[in-house]
């Protein structure tokens, strides 16, 4: 099966909280999206920010996203993507 990239979008609504509290937010959410996206994460993956402005699929929520992605493939079963994608909601 090829690898594919997953990525998961959270909205910083609240810029002065320290990024590793986004993080560890985020991580407790990270398995929830990942089922919902029918996805199964294949190894390790990193942590970025970034204006939601050049994030596809942000949602322009907030002026600042927090992004999660790692190397994954699709679980049986479900539609297949080159990119799979969940704007997590505030």
């Amino acid at each position: 099966m090829t690898n594919m990239t997953f990525r998961a979008i959270w909205p910083i609504l609240d810029p002065t909280r320290p990024l590793r509290a986004l993080i560890a937010e985020a991580t407790a959410d990270l398995p929830d999206v990942a089922v919902r996206t029918q996805a199964a994460l294949t190894g390790p993956g990193h942590w970025s920010m970034a204006p939601s402005v050049n994030v596809p699929g942000s949602g322009n929520i907030a002026e600042d996203v927090l992004i999660y992605e790692a190397p994954a493939v699709p679980k049986p079963g479900s539609f297949t993507r080159l990119l799979l994608t969940a704007a997590v909601p505030a």
